[in-house]
């Protein structure tokens, strides 16, 4: 009778058990690849996807938009988003927390895409900012992850706002051009690390205003800042690279922890 007893109850308990470990346990989509059908649309109507399910991208999928205009109007998180062409148009917030990819197309509008701390925005700029290439509008771009820019051109319009809080490496002897907008300036308002790793010639900052809280680096070839900016942060040259304060007003505030250092060259062109 014991024995029963004890057998019942152990019985019972481990059928408590496994319905509580299986209450317990989260539920996650499975990962789908969704895939823009190049028209006009918001980014929530589901059957402008494919590849999705019957959904609009969530938070763990990859969007891909290689043409059309997509409208975002309410806040989207994305696992990774590629934009090979068209427009994202951001009048709220889309955040990306595993990796950005951007080699053509525009990325625009009122509200902002955020890199999350932990994820990477590789930019690879090989238009020319009038016929093709990677441009960034009206809007604003948040980095607080590792961001790459890489190629040619890339191209920032006058009232583009870009924060950088992580990593901005530029790894290849790339241009920031500004479109449109003439007369006025784009800002990068730097508290992360803004710097120059590669490529042996001049990546020219042209018509965007480095405001620098944290550091810029110039590690290879020429780093230019054609458009002024305030800093209350630290400037460094690396032996065999050049800093060049090229064009603007820089209002530079030096301190003993905000300072310009390095054994290689700082010019005022």
């Amino acid at each position: 009778m014991r024995s029963f007893i004890l057998t019942l109850g152990l019985t019972v308990a481990l059928a408590l058990i496994l319905s509580a470990s299986a209450l317990a346990a989260p539920s996650h989509a499975p990962a789908a690849i969704c895939t823009w059908n190049g028209t006009s649309g918001n980014w929530s109507d589901a059957t402008k996807w494919t590849g999705c399910g019957g959904a609009a991208p969530g938070e763990n999928d990859t969007a891909t938009i290689n043409g059309g205009t997509v409208n975002v109007t309410a806040d989207v998180i994305v696992h990774a988003l590629i934009l090979n062409g068209g427009t994202l148009q951001d009048s709220n917030n889309v955040t990306v927390s595993g990796v950005m990819t951007w080699t053509d197309g525009t990325l625009g509008g009122s509200g902002a895409t955020t890199i999350a701390s932990g994820a990477a925005l590789n930019i690879t700029a090989t238009g020319d900012c009038w016929t093709h290439g990677a441009r960034l509008t009206i809007g604003t771009l948040n980095n607080a992850g590792t961001a790459t820019l890489a190629g040619s051109a890339w191209c920032v319009d006058w009232t583009a706002t870009i924060n950088n809080s992580g990593l901005f490496d530029v790894v290849s002897d790339v241009n920031i051009d500004r479109w449109s907008g003439a007369g006025s300036t784009a800002v990068l308002s730097n508290t992360g690390t803004l710097r120059k790793s590669g490529g042996t010639g001049t990546s020219a900052w042209y018509s965007v205003a480095v405001n620098n809280a944290g550091t810029v680096q110039a590690q290879s070839g020429t780093l230019r800042l054609f458009g002024g900016g305030t800093s209350s942060g630290s400037y460094s040259a690396t032996p065999g690279a050049t800093l060049d304060f090229a064009g603007g007003t820089h209002a530079i505030t030096l301190s003993q922890t905000s300072n310009i250092s390095g054994g290689g060259t700082v010019r005022v062109s």
